[in-house]
């Protein structure tokens, strides 16, 4: 996931779910979650291709 705040940010988790607001909860891999509002999601990238 690709985040806005001040700067460029990269966090790298597992998108648990998207909230009707368009709000992510990320898991982090240290098991942390964090919310990250839409206004500052730039982008959300998968890691590796999926399979075929």
């Amino acid at each position: 996931m690709r985040m806005e705040s001040g700067g460029e940010i990269v966090r790298e988790g597992m998108m648990l779910r998207k909230m009707p607001d368009g709000t992510i909860e990320l898991q982090l891999d240290t098991g942390t979650i964090m919310k990250i509002p839409q206004a500052q999601i730039v982008a959300i990238e998968p890691l590796k291709a999926g399979p075929n």
